[in-house]
């Protein structure tokens, strides 16, 4: 178990003694780009209530990540439940349905010839479901955008 002040500041050459919790890496670099993490201790946070999405299954407002083997149909099952989401309507015979927009992430299949098909067959409304294509990493000079599609770095371009 690591000592808050203690263990952080060795573990990461932290400098701790900052306010508001910030702590700034005192790691010598040739980059003037070092890195700064905000560090609370578990003392200052209040715990609170979990709500869900899907009764014990997916938490509303969080990062749902669905593991397994290839075959299982991780895809279709995600898929059915973003459709679901989509339109309003519920995961079981046993709970009201939820509304809501969706971001999708994923990088196994691609998107025009397996997922959008997919979403469409399984009755979607798409204009409410997003497919994460890329990452924009501002620098001084320029903007780079990263497409998980074609996983090359590119000059952001609007």
């Amino acid at each position: 178990m690591l000592n808050y002040a203690g263990d952080f500041k060795r573990a990461f050459n932290l400098d701790l003694s900052g306010s508001n919790g910030v702590a700034e890496n005192k790691t010598q670099s040739k980059s003037k780009n070092v890195g700064k993490v905000k560090l609370t201790p578990f003392s200052e946070i209040e715990p609170e209530d979990v709500t869900w999405l899907w009764d014990q299954r997916i938490a509303l407002g969080k990062l749902t990540i669905v593991a397994g083997e290839p075959g299982l149909g991780r895809t279709f099952a995600i898929l059915d439940m973003a459709a679901r989401l989509s339109k309003g309507e519920p995961f079981t015979n046993e709970e009201s349905g939820e509304s809501g927009e969706i971001i999708f992430i994923g990088y196994e299949d691609r998107t025009g010839d397996t997922l959008r098909p997919r979403l469409d067959a399984a009755g979607a409304d798409v204009s409410r479901i997003a497919y994460l294509d890329g990452v924009m990493v501002k620098t001084k000079s320029k903007c780079l955008r990263y497409s998980t599609t074609s996983e090359k770095w590119r000059t952001w371009s609007r």
